[in-house]
């Protein structure tokens, strides 16, 4: 049996060592007083951690007895696969099964060992879009673990329209990535901030271009097609607080409200005029929501001055 890891709490990058990786992971501990609890964050499809940083930030103001850890999915980001089996041959449904498992079981992980340096009692999971079939699939792994949890953008599997959809890699031209990125926002949100969502797509490109990308992104969309737990929803416990874009194209909202009507102690809130991506369409309301959920629940005082 292997020993109960403990994490590095300095600053910047640290990393892991799990069966068949090495994640990547930080974490932020408020600077006064003590910890109360502490909020995993899982991201989504191909994207780093660092897409919380901004968010991090923001919710340290309002809620800052809590502690942040964020890490890069296997495929993602700043962490390593060991394993060297390529990705271009005929991967089926079970090897999708077996990835998100294995994401899953990386955040569990880390936030086992989280909870034994930290000596915590309060742990709560946030998944965004593929980080959401992660966050459940952990959730259902070890209902014990969490005592709360955060849905965004996301889906219980079959109700996701898309689950018959091909594979494509990313684009390796500026027109064909941002006409890809662009579905990703809500046309408001397009209208008013194209130069915003230039960069993002030439981000990205940059990312793609520089290698690994597809075999990695295959990885996990197999991992988001085989994902289906529809049945399974019924038997959590923990609060539940759903966020979702009326406008997303990727995730569309009826996938949210499945879930409210599949999860018991679940709570629905439908941004107007937004897409996929919550974290830049709508920054201040998503953080005010997740903090409201984190004192409703859980008594962490939140800072209003």
């Amino acid at each position: 049996m292997r020993g109960l890891s403990v994490l590095n709490l300095a600053p910047g990058t640290q990393f892991l060592d799990v069966p068949g990786a090495r994640v990547a992971y930080d974490i932020l501990i408020p600077s006064q007083g003590p910890i109360v609890g502490l909020l995993v964050l899982v991201n989504g499809y191909q994207r780093p951690r660092s897409d919380y940083r901004a968010f991090r930030k923001r919710l340290a103001a309002v809620c800052p007895q809590v502690a942040t850890l964020s890490l890069d999915n296997r495929g993602s980001g700043e962490t390593e696969l060991l394993d060297s089996r390529s990705a271009d041959g005929p991967l089926g449904p079970l090897e999708g099964q077996k990835f998100m498992d294995q994401m899953a079981q990386d955040v569990v992980s880390l936030a086992t060992a989280a909870k034994t340096t930290l000596g915590l009692e309060q742990m709560v999971l946030l998944g965004i879009s593929m980080g959401g079939m992660i966050a459940q699939s952990a959730l259902l792994g070890e209902p014990e673990l969490f005592q709360g949890l955060v849905l965004v953008s996301t889906t219980s599997g079959k109700s996701n329209p898309k689950a018959q959809a091909e594979f494509a890699p990313w684009p390796k031209d500026f027109e064909g990535m941002n006409a890809r990125m662009s579905r990703y926002f809500g046309p408001k949100f397009l209208k008013s901030n194209p130069l915003l969502v230039e960069m993002m797509s030439r981000n990205m490109l940059k990312s793609v271009l520089q290698g690994g990308s597809d075999d990695s992104s295959r990885r996990q969309f197999l991992a988001t097609q085989a994902f289906d737990v529809s049945d399974k929803l019924h038997s959590f416990t923990s609060p539940t607080l759903i966020l979702s874009g009326d406008e997303d194209h990727i995730m569309p909202v009826s996938n949210a409200h499945k879930l409210k009507e599949l999860i018991p102690k679940s709570s629905l809130h439908v941004y107007e005029d937004v897409g996929h991506l919550l974290l830049v369409e709508a920054p201040d309301a998503f953080v005010q929501d997740v903090a409201v959920f984190l004192g409703e629940y859980f008594n962490w005082k939140q800072n209003h001055s």
